[in-house]
């Protein structure tokens, strides 16, 4: 979907809007699929060090070093649920 609206990869995209400004140690990487196309979902490939920089920003509300990165309100949606738990999970799942 973001290589459609942007026309570029999620690395590229992700160096601009995260690398870039938080000063990441080396470019993040994700996995890419049988077809060549990154796994957004999974398989993001970052330092220790940088993890913990995307850590501080969410900390932050995605405030670093006073400019905003991210939106606040992606922030806070992102770190709550969207959706009730199930009532039909299972109460042994083996």
């Amino acid at each position: 979907m973001l290589v459609k609206a942007t026309g570029r990869s999620l690395t590229d995209y992700m160096r601009e809007k995260l690398v870039e400004p938080l000063g990441f140690e080396s470019d993040a990487f994700w996995l890419v699929d049988a077809a060549g196309m990154e796994m957004a979902f999974a398989g993001l490939n970052m330092t220790a060090r940088d993890y913990a920089k995307l850590g501080e920003l969410h900390r932050n509300n995605g405030l670093w070093n006073g400019r905003q990165i991210v939106p606040e309100d992606w922030v806070q949606a992102s770190i709550h649920a969207d959706a009730p738990p199930s009532a039909t999970r299972p109460a042994d799942p083996c």
